[in-house]
């Protein structure tokens, strides 16, 4: 899910290099792996486990992602995974994940985690958090009792089980530096006894064809900020899919060096509200505050697939509980399809500077 205004807290400046960044001052995005990733089982129900990003069927989700790990789109150096074969990657930065040998970097924890935990029955896997984030967005809620579904190194969580390790670089920013793989993950999270198939009551339905209502829509814009995260997407009707551009640039996949184009964007439009935590104070000139990203109740929603916008609302059903779900429909009150394959998510502000053509 990409969410705006994600400054770096301050305890994941410790030890950063003030190098210049390097090669990537060109601005160009890429994702990078060991090896491509697979997708095991395509989400078919006989599948002998669930990977953890597979979405499959017309008639609702065989699989969805379990691990939730929060990854970095650093507006100038963007070096991460290969995730092209994602079904749902929320780049604030989150990603749902097949299996890959070296998965990064990881980043720190955010108050929408809190949230996208019991929706999604996810494994959250962070390099740390503000203190004061970490107690709010865990603090009562049943799906953090015992921290068994969050892997991470710091305090009050249970470790991380050496799964995390620093991959340093010349000219890599240090919060740049973090990295997993997908092995270590399965294993730590089958010693914790949590590595089973998820219910998600059907929480979202799919279609190759398209269902009616939609208008004509081939383009996508969100600018977060100007000039240092922009988001765009070219609709492409030979492959059916949504051209990633970051800055202006293609979001190319480094090892095929094929450009990043989910069949479905799907556009939240949530309400935003700083909260009292001091996350990032390293700007004499400015605090960055802990972003409470509301996304609980009914907001509206866009979802783009097969080159039409089709205008709905997003439902956040019994939050926080066993069956928490979040469903997409349309005016009649029914869910609006999703194409079978992979989906990008857009967190923006109520008032967010969304252009759709």
């Amino acid at each position: 899910m990409e969410v705006g205004e994600q400054g770096v807290y301050d305890l994941e400046r410790e030890g950063r290099e003030d190098e210049e960044v390097g090669p990537a001052r060109s601005r160009r995005h890429s994702l990078s792996g060991r090896r491509r990733l697979e997708r095991p089982c395509d989400g078919r129900p006989d599948c002998p486990h669930v990977p953890p990003a597979c979405l499959g069927g017309v008639d609702g989700i065989r699989s969805v992602c379990r691990d939730f790990v929060p990854l970095g789109m650093h507006p100038v150096q963007s070096r991460i995974v290969r995730l092209d074969r994602l079904e749902r990657p929320w780049p604030h930065v989150e990603h749902g994940i097949d299996d890959a040998d070296s998965l990064g970097p990881v980043r720190s924890l955010r108050l929408i985690d809190g949230e996208l935990m019991p929706t999604f029955k996810s494994v959250l896997v962070a390099s740390g958090g503000h203190p004061a984030v970490k107690i709010r967005m865990t603090e009562g809620k049943e799906w953090a009792a015992g921290y068994k579904r969050i892997i991470c190194p710091e305090d009050p969580f249970l470790g991380d089980g050496g799964t995390l390790k620093r991959v340093q670089k010349p000219g890599r920013r240090y919060e740049l530096t973090l990295y997993t793989d997908t092995q270590d993950l399965w294993n730590l999270v089958s010693e914790r006894g949590i590595n089973e198939r998820q219910d998600f009551s059907d929480m979202w339905v799919f279609s190759e064809l398209a269902p009616a209502g939609g208008v004509e829509a081939t383009y996508l814009k969100v600018v977060y900020k100007a000039s240092e995260a922009v988001v765009e997407y070219k609709y492409d009707d030979e492959s059916y899919t949504y051209k990633r551009f970051d800055l202006g640039q293609p979001l190319i996949d480094a090892l095929s060096d094929e450009q990043i184009a989910p069949s479905n964007i799907l556009v939240l439009y949530v309400n935003h509200v700083d909260t009292d935590i001091a996350a990032d104070t390293h700007d004499p000139n400015r605090t960055w505050y802990s972003v409470s990203v509301q996304l609980w109740g009914v907001g509206p929603a866009r979802l783009m697939r097969d080159g039409q916008v089709y205008e709905g609302q997003w439902v956040r059903e019994n939050p926080q509980q066993p069956n928490d779900r979040l469903v997409i429909v349309g005016g009649d009150g029914r869910q609006i399809p999703f194409h079978p394959g992979a989906t990008w998510i857009q967190l923006v502000r109520l008032d967010g500077d969304v252009q759709i053509d």
